[in-house]
């Protein structure tokens, strides 16, 4: 059995098996942020980390979204 993770086997986004957000989630974040939003205030409304909104933001994740 082939344990290696090659580049086309890892999952990303919403098909990652611990993701909490969906692609139209993300999408509303970048979108509400740029509106006036804080990302204390767009955590709350998505149930996650203040950590996790600035990472979409700064697109350290879900960077091939656009």
């Amino acid at each position: 059995m082939n344990l290696e993770l090659g580049k086309h086997n890892v999952k990303r986004g919403e098909n990652h098996p611990r993701a909490k957000l969906t692609e139209k989630e993300v999408r509303l974040i970048r979108l509400y942020y740029k509106g006036g939003f804080t990302q204390v205030e767009l955590a709350e409304m998505f149930g996650v980390k203040r950590c996790t909104i600035s990472a979409i933001i700064t697109r350290r994740s879900w960077r091939y979204l656009e």
